[in-house]
């Protein structure tokens, strides 16, 4: 990617961003010439110009943001990651004498097992996880097993850990041993652990996409059956006061008794067959009776930014509640580039979206007038949610819900 412009205000736009944040940027600086000594270009690898402005931060900013953007989808995409009940997107990828993944999370005995006080137990696992803009935080949890976690890359990343001592430590995993950043962190058996994607520093960064990239090793090997999440309560037991616990509290889990971690190993692939056969018809969205009966629905729709702001559907242009999670891909339609469950996964995390813990919650999916919506709701399916209904568009729910003046 290749930035134009007056190259001592670039610079300066660049030094205001910690080399943390400009890991993996690969920005050309390129000179202005003296008819535009004011017009900042950044063009893509293909000459196509992306961007013009009066601004060197906007330009720094847009650059940095495209490549986070692409790299952290590069990541998602070849590592095959996907939603971590704790925030973010993680994949298993060793457990001792056998497949990642393949247990769910829990003890393969057919593995390579040893003893510990709570059975046997795999004797190391190892994952990747990923925190981004959208999904930022680490809920906190607390776990048997020695955790030890490794910075692979992507901006600097705070932890906060607190023992049975009562000390918060803090660690910020990052590229930049001179910012205070480690490499490597050890997280020792009952230890509350939690945190925090760092922002950029420059102030006009702080609005751009950014990620990290850690890997984790647990020895003995990780199991859900050692794992807990803290309550308020057992947060209260390990501060010292009010301040801490106020602070701390934003990163409890809203609901610490779900155990319902099978959803996040969901099969993931996408069988595509052709045939020569007439297509069946396509079932209609649920009957206005069926959608006026739901109670408290989660309503997902999955329409384009555009249809959404454009009241494609409508009206109205969007339900009350509702959460936008757009299935296509940049626009392009279901017909031309099917989305599958590991893509819609990585952009309910883009999206900043958490679906209902309960798999029997009522769900409700809709785009402009039911064909994503039953993709959609047919995916959710896949996830385990037994109670989804595809609603068709934002003026059929609206109707049969009572929703319009």
């Amino acid at each position: 990617m290749e930035v134009e412009g007056d190259i001592v205000l670039l610079r300066a736009a660049v030094t205001q961003c910690s080399a943390a944040f400009l890991w993996g940027a690969t920005m050309t600086i390129v000179g202005s010439s003296a008819s535009q000594p004011t017009e900042f270009v950044v063009r893509g690898a293909d000459g196509e110009m992306l961007f013009s402005g009066s601004s060197a931060e906007e330009a720094v900013a847009f650059a940095l943001d495209a490549q986070y953007k692409a790299r952290m989808r590069d990541f998602v995409t070849k590592l095959e990651l996907v939603p971590h009940p704790e925030g973010g997107f993680f994949r298993e990828i060793y457990r001792s004498g056998a497949p990642p993944m393949a247990s769910r999370g829990r003890t393969d005995a057919a593995g390579e097992v040893m003893a510990t006080p709570l059975g046997d137990r795999n004797q190391l696992t190892s994952m990747f996880w990923m925190a981004n803009t959208n999904a930022p935080v680490l809920k906190m949890g607390v776990n048997v097993s020695m955790h030890i976690h490794y910075y692979n890359g992507g901006a600097p990343f705070r932890y906060y850990l607190i023992g049975a001592d009562k000390v918060v430590k803090q660690v910020v995993l990052g590229p930049d041993p001179s910012l205070g950043h480690e490499q490597q962190m050890v997280v020792p058996s009952d230890t509350y652990k939690f945190g925090v994607l760092e922002r950029p520093a420059a102030a006009f960064a702080k609005d751009t996409t950014r990620f990290v990239l850690v890997s984790e090793a647990v020895c003995p090997g990780f199991d859900f059956g050692d794992f807990n999440w803290v309550t308020a309560d057992m947060l209260r037991s390990r501060v010292q006061g009010d301040e801490d616990l106020n602070a701390f509290s934003v990163f409890l889990y809203d609901a610490p008794g779900d155990r319902g971690f099978d959803r996040f190993y969901a099969v993931t692939t996408t069988t595509m067959t052709t045939t020569t056969d007439k297509p069946a018809a396509k079932p209609a969205p649920a009957a206005a009776d069926v959608l006026a009966g739901l109670v408290d629905p989660f309503i997902l729709d999955v329409r384009d930014p555009n249809e959404v702001s454009a009241g494609k559907g409508g009206p109205p242009k969007a339900l009350p509640g509702s959460v936008n999670v757009p299935l296509n891909h940049d626009g392009v339609p279901q017909s031309e580039r099917l989305t599958t469950l590991d893509e819609f996964l990585v952009k309910l995390g883009e999206a900043g979206a958490t679906l209902p813990t309960a798999l029997d919650h009522t769900i409700i999916t809709h785009c402009g007038s039911g064909g994503r919506g039953r993709k959609c709701m047919k995916l959710l399916q896949q996830l385990g949610y037994t109670q989804v209904y595809n609603g068709g568009s934002p003026a059929h729910i609206a109707t049969a819900r009572g929703l319009l003046d």
